[in-house]
């Protein structure tokens, strides 16, 4: 039965998936809310009106799921250190909307859906939209191509340094606060902090069954969960907790987190923010002097390699030289008289016998 500008609904599912670039299963939802929108009385204008809206079951279900290091409170390429308070607090208003995108281009790639610290580290978990528009950077992920993170915001807060152009800076610019906008893949050497990474994650996706089932999101792989006893020899299956059954274990663990809370408050305020900088400041300046040492001693060691090999010039010259002389000097000969019998057997003794007889 023809809707809307087709003659049925392979013909839409068919023109989906060739003009507009979707996959079938993504095609067949367009359409079927398509149909049942257009095919209600009266509702064609709102059926308009709602066609494109945001579809986030489908971004949760994203086998493409990578991780890594975002950023870390060192000296980076720009001689700028972000101090992990100052990440801390953009977090919250960045992951309102944790867009990830394409080495710093307007192309988006997915979002960010766990972000936490570990130790100093910034780390980051997300996902890549499972779109043909991502499929190319997606493979260059997959063949590590794509293996460095980048962060982009606005400072709103820095040291004097920060005013410098980063060629101008003697001492490094620390960031105090900022806002963050976004979170970058780049290529292999490309991102401005030098040891961040991304890397692929294997995750397991448990698609929803039912509206209860809004609680499962995809999880990354750990050691492999051994089948129970009576499910491997054919027996009953373990029974499935209801929710009230989850919200009580949720409960139980918070509870569990909260009785930590006092000891995690008093190590947070055992160190202010400015003793942070002040740390962050001496890393990054330790950092700067190996950095400037170890200039010095290539350069002492190019020198000498320089000398040595000034050296070997004037040694090759200097046998050159020899062997051109050995060759000038001529050879005169040498004249032996034999005495007469009696005489002494000595070639020179015969031959001063011989002079003194002339």
């Amino acid at each position: 039965m023809p809707f809307g500008d087709w003659k049925d609904f392979d013909d839409c599912v068919r023109s989906m998936m060739e003009k507009q670039g979707y996959d079938e299963e993504t095609a067949k939802k367009i359409c079927g809310k398509l149909k049942a929108e257009l095919e209600s009385p009266g509702d064609v204008a709102k059926a308009a009106d709602e066609l494109w809206t945001m579809d986030l079951t489908v971004l949760e279900g994203s086998g493409r799921r990578f991780g890594g290091v975002a950023s870390i409170p060192e000296a980076d390429r720009e001689n700028e250190v972000v101090l992990k308070s100052a990440i801390e607090e953009a977090l919250q208003f960045f992951m309102a909307l944790p867009v990830v995108h394409f080495y710093h281009t307007e192309k988006p790639l997915g979002l960010i859906d766990k972000a936490w610290f570990e130790g100093e580290d910034f780390r980051v978990e997300g996902f890549v939209k499972e779109t043909p528009d991502c499929d190319a950077e997606w493979a260059a992920m997959q063949k590590g191509e794509l293996n460095q993170l980048s962060i982009f915001g606005k400072r709103r807060s820095g040291s004097p340094e920060c005013r410098l152009p980063p060629r101008q800076r003697t001492s490094p610019c620390v960031t105090k606060a900022l806002w963050l906008y976004s979170i970058s893949v780049c290529p292999t050497g490309t991102a401005v902090n030098r040891r961040t990474f991304a890397e692929v994650l294997k995750s397991i996706v448990q698609k929803a069954t039912t509206t209860a089932s809004a609680l499962i999101h995809p999880t990354v792989d750990g050691p492999e969960t051994k089948m129970p006893d009576e499910m491997q020899n054919g027996g009953e299956q373990p029974k499935t907790p209801t929710v009230e059954e989850l919200l009580a274990q949720v409960l139980e663990k918070l509870s569990a987190l909260e009785a930590k809370l006092p000891g995690v408050e008093k190590a947070e305020d055992g160190e202010s923010p400015e003793k942070e900088e002040e740390k962050a400041v001496q890393k990054a300046e330790d950092i700067q002097k190996a950095e400037t040492r170890f200039t010095a001693l290539e350069d002492l060691v190019k020198g000498q390699a320089e000398q040595l090999k000034a050296l070997g010039t004037k040694l090759e010259e200097k046998s050159a030289e020899l062997e051109t002389l050995k060759k000038a000097v001529p050879k005169r000969p040498v004249y032996v008289v034999q005495g007469e019998a009696g005489a002494p057997k000595s070639p020179g003794a015969a031959n001063i016998r011989a002079l003194e007889s002339m």
